[in-house]
């Protein structure tokens, strides 16, 4: 089905209005879906999902080194030892990253 943006008659998917236009002048179309509109409502998937699923997630800290006071570190050293980039923490909360440089072969 289409309807007229202006005139909003509808026509059927063959109607030969479709291409040559509608009596009104207009020759935009609008597709009607025919069936049940989609379904906006999300609520469904509370019905589905299961009731225990633990949603919180446990993450290792990003930072190799902790900078807990001045001369007190916390230090990852498998991280470090692994190349990954530096990623130090202050004790404010501020991150500072440096990055390998990139090697030419």
């Amino acid at each position: 089905m289409h309807k007229c943006i202006k005139c909003g008659k509808i026509y059927s998917n063959n109607a030969p209005e479709l291409l040559a236009g509608c009596p009104c002048g207009s020759r935009i179309f609008l597709l009607i879906k025919e069936g049940n509109p989609p379904q906006t409502d999300l609520n469904f998937l509370e019905k589905l999902l299961p009731k225990n699923i633990n949603l919180e997630i446990e993450a290792e800290p990003i930072e190799n080194i902790t900078v807990k006071e001045k001369g007190a570190y916390i230090i990852n050293v498998s991280s470090l030892a692994s190349g990954k980039p530096l990623i130090i923490k202050t004790s404010n909360g501020v991150y500072h990253v440096r990055l390998p440089k990139a090697r030419k072969n």
